[in-house]
């Protein structure tokens, strides 16, 4: 995806990787949340553990080996992209809920548009007697 090589470019530019560790910290309280609200509404989808988070970063060579500064980089690459990929699992699994809980409301409109009508029509009634 596009946006996974814009990230990663801003990476090797800019070295972002304290703002992917706040990330993290931020999803972390969101699944925290998440789990209270699904056992609040009884909604509950499959939590998607992230392995990758728990992993340590890797710690900057000391060498000047180049060998050994691109295999870390390359791990740090997949790290990253793992990262990517559990974001991409959880924001579907978001979304998926969302339609769901818009299809319910939408259901619950039209019962409580029904039932109003039923309401007034009962209302009407009662008056013209």
């Amino acid at each position: 995806r596009h946006y996974r090589t814009s990230y990663r470019s801003c990476i090797n530019r800019h070295g972002c990787h304290s703002d992917l560790e706040a990330d993290d910290e931020e999803f972390d309280s969101l699944n925290q949340s998440d789990s209270v609200n699904q056992s609040d509404h009884g909604n509950h989808e499959p939590q998607t553990s992230v392995n990758t988070v728990n992993q340590p970063r890797l710690s900057t060579p000391t060498g000047d080996n180049p060998h050994e500064l691109i295999e870390r980089a390359q791990e740090e690459n997949r790290r990253l992209l793992s990262l990517l990929e559990d974001r991409d699992h959880k924001i579907m699994a978001l979304e998926a809920r969302l339609l769901q809980q818009q299809h319910e409301m939408t259901i619950e409109r039209e019962r409580l548009r029904e039932e109003n009508a039923a309401l007034i029509r009962a209302m009407a009634a009662l008056a013209s007697n």
